[in-house]
């Protein structure tokens, strides 16, 4: 599933998306959407040094979606709770 067509799709996929999304909480996180491929990108400088390259794992759409919803969702609970991450 490309990110173009859940975009394009708006509302027709809100009820539909809303529903995997409740049985991922319910009843856990397919492995299938959990696993993605690690691509090195050049950064730049000599080719030959490994810090000259960033990894980026590419992964289902559905999973990254998923992930950016319960992110929001947890950040605003936290806000509205008064809990700031230590580190």
């Amino acid at each position: 599933m490309k990110a173009e067509f859940i975009l394009d799709a708006g509302e027709l996929l809100h009820m539909p998306l809303l529903t995997t999304f409740n049985y991922f909480l319910a009843e856990g996180f397919p492995k299938t959407l959990s696993t993605g491929v690690v691509h090195a990108l050049f950064k730049g400088g000599d080719a030959f040094e490994f810090d000259n390259y960033r990894g980026i794992i590419v992964g289902p759409i559905l999973a990254k979606l998923f992930v950016m919803i319960l992110d929001k969702r947890l950040s605003k609970w936290v806000e509205q709770h008064g809990l700031h991450a230590t580190g």
